[in-house]
């Protein structure tokens, strides 16, 4: 980028979220049971791209692939969270 703010732009930080969900949208074509890639999504569509369907349907299955997984609990604190919001 030419300057900071042209980096930090709405704009382009929803391009680069896009990008990156694609990427992992990938990686589950070729993974579909990995855990961690849903996790990473779900934090994605929560965190950067306000859509929380599909952030609660990766956290979901995170948990369906992995309950007892290292990241369970804040998966299920964050999936009540994004219920109680809606």
């Amino acid at each position: 980028c030419a300057t900071a703010q042209r980096c930090r732009s709405p704009r382009r930080l929803r391009a680069i979220s896009r990008a990156r969900s694609a990427a992992y949208e990938s990686a589950l074509e070729d993974r579909p049971g990995d855990a961690e890639v849903h996790y990473k999504l779900a934090l994605l569509y929560d965190d950067k791209m306000n859509d929380p369907l599909n952030a609660l349907h990766h956290f979901k299955r995170y948990l369906v692939i992995a309950p007892t997984g290292p990241r369970a609990n804040d998966v299920k604190v964050s999936s009540n969270a994004m219920r109680s919001r809606s």
